[in-house]
Formats: structure tokens, C-alpha cells, sequence
């Protein structure tokens, strides 16, 4: 008589452990969300090339090219906020030489001369305008060009990706309640309360996108190029991507 009582205790013990158990039982899904927004943003290339076997004067008519290319960009409107800091430079330089051979007493010598190429150095300044305007834009490329520098923008981007950032991640969570709910359904059963909700590998913050090569360059960082390439270059799409764990209930 003394077993019955502890054999029923077990009972409700490993009931009351498997209602538990089915109330916190994990479901984790991965959602996703995109939003597609106008930049605000455009970045241009400036640069200028000169020719000349002293690399270090090369470099400082360049300096001195791209001073007055800056200025006409500020005769344009732009500001010295504009401008990023400081000037890349790249050098190219080569050897050259020449074989010249001759016969001397039925046996042939040859004199191999050595010819130092001109170094090609060329400057690099980036200039970064708070518009996408595409007259406002066409101006600050002709002011470049007009100062024999050779000018191109090389990308779009946000200045403010708050607001974007917060839209898609609740794209994102809504996605992943979505594909919750349908896989509850399935094995007929409800979906319960969030658990856990973390962000994918890819973080929402990015750079947007800048050309390279002459094709755009992409970020696992959140941005993107609208349309791979197909679509506005002055578009920024922000991806979002969360993993959610909820619990299932019978």
C-alpha cells in the first residue's frame, strides 16, 4: 500500500514535466526583410596624371593640378566639408631596352641598353555631395574636367540609414513569424511566445555600394545595389535578417 502513493506522485510528476516541455519547446526561423530607398548621397572621383621621370615633382604638380580643380568645385557651391582628407597617389614606371648586335670577325656582339621610362603618377581626391541631383551632380563633373581632371562618380549611399534599417528589420520579424505560424500549423499546433531573437551573420549597418572595375561592388553588411545592376544606381536596398525562437504549444 505504501508503493501506490509514490507510484502515482511519478505520474504527475512526468505529466507535469511533459506539459512543460511541450509549452517551451523551440521553433527557430530565419526572416528577412528589404526596403529599396533613394540615396542621398553621391561620391566622386577626382584625378589627375602627369608624367615625369622625378616622382616627387610628378606628385606635387599633381598636388598643385588638383588645388585648383578643388577650388572650382567650391566656385560650384561645394564646401571643404565636401571634400575628403588628404590625396592618394599611385605610381607607374617601367625600364626599356634596346638590343643592338653587330658582327666583328665572323663573331656577333651584341650591346643591350638600358632606358629609364618616364614615371606616370596619378592623384586621387574623393569628393562626397549630400544631393543626388543630377544637374547639381553634371556641374560639379564639368567643373573637374574643366581643370583637366578626369572626374566619375564612383557611388551612392545614406547619410542617415536609421529610419531604413528600422523598416526592414520589421520586415525581417514579420517574416519570421510568418514562417513560424506556417510551420506550426502544419504538425497542428500554436505558436507561443517569442524566446529569443537575434540578428543574422550580416549586421543592419553598411557602406552602400561604390564601383569598382566598372561593376558595382557588394557589402554582406546589409546594403546592396538595387537591381544587381540592373536597376537605379541611386537606389540603396538594406537587407535585414533575424533568427527568432518561439515556443510551440499543442
Amino acid at each position: 500500500m505504501k508503493r501506490e502513493p509514490m507510484v502515482l506522485g511519478l505520474i504527475m510528476l512526468i505529466s507535469a514535466l511533459s506539459v512543460a516541455s511541450a509549452e517551451t519547446m523551440p521553433l527557430t526561423v530565419v526572416g528577412e526583410g528589404a526596403v529599396s530607398v533613394p540615396a542621398d548621397t553621391v561620391t566622386i572621383s577626382i584625378a589627375v596624371t602627369s608624367s615625369n621621370e622625378n616622382t616627387t615633382q610628378a606628385i606635387a604638380e599633381n598636388s598643385e593640378r588638383l588645388n585648383r580643380t578643388i577650388e572650382a568645385l567650391m566656385d560650384e557651391g561645394l564646401s571643404s566639408d565636401d571634400i575628403k582628407q588628404g590625396y592618394s597617389n599611385s605610381v607607374m614606371s617601367g625600364q626599356m631596352y634596346s638590343r643592338i648586335c653587330r658582327t666583328v670577325n665572323n663573331t656577333t656582339v651584341c650591346d643591350v641598353q638600358e632606358y629609364n621610362a618616364t614615371n606616370q603618377v596619378k592623384s586621387q581626391a574623393l569628393v562626397q555631395m549630400m544631393t543626388t541631383d543630377q544637374s547639381e551632380v553634371n556641374s560639379a563633373l564639368e567643373a573637374a574636367r574643366s581643370e583637366g581632371a578626369s572626374a566619375e562618380v564612383i557611388g551612392y549611399s545614406l547619410s542617415d540609414s536609421s529610419s531604413a534599417v528600422s523598416e526592414a528589420r520589421q520586415k525581417a520579424l514579420e517574416d519570421a513569424k510568418r514562417s513560424a505560424q506556417e510551420i506550426a500549423a502544419f504538425f497542428g499546433m500554436r505558436l507561443g511566445n517569442v524566446i529569443e531573437v537575434s540578428n543574422c551573420a550580416y549586421s543592419d549597418v553598411g557602406r552602400g555600394f561604390f564601383w569598382g572595375m566598372g561593376m558595382p561592388q557588394f557589402y554582406s553588411d546589409g546594403f546592396g545595389f538595387d537591381g544587381f545592376g540592373f536597376g537605379r544606381p541611386d537606389m540603396i536596398t538594406v537587407r535585414s535578417c533575424v533568427r527568432v525562437s518561439y515556443s510551440i504549444l499543442d
